[in-house]
């Protein structure tokens, strides 16, 4: 419970998060070509004996990875 108090980011339902990255960066020594890129999501790392007390505490852990379509653009 320290682990999820101290380090995860916790969610009401209905509430969701935003976070934005700028990839301008990595790209200034880019030749030409097809950037792709996609957003993943990997569920915590917890033990089933973790899953059973955050769940009777009143949390829902997502166990699932989750990944976005990939999106392509063109570096000229």
């Amino acid at each position: 419970m320290n682990r999820v108090q101290d380090e995860w980011i916790r969610l009401h339902p209905g509430e969701f998060i935003v976070v934005s990255d700028t990839i301008r960066a990595h790209l200034r020594n880019l030749k030409p070509g097809i950037v792709e890129y996609w957003v993943e999501y990997a569920p915590p790392e917890v033990t089933p004996k973790e899953v059973d007390e955050l769940q009777q505490a009143g949390y829902i852990i997502p166990t699932e990875k989750i990944e976005t379509a990939h999106q392509t653009f063109v570096v000229h």
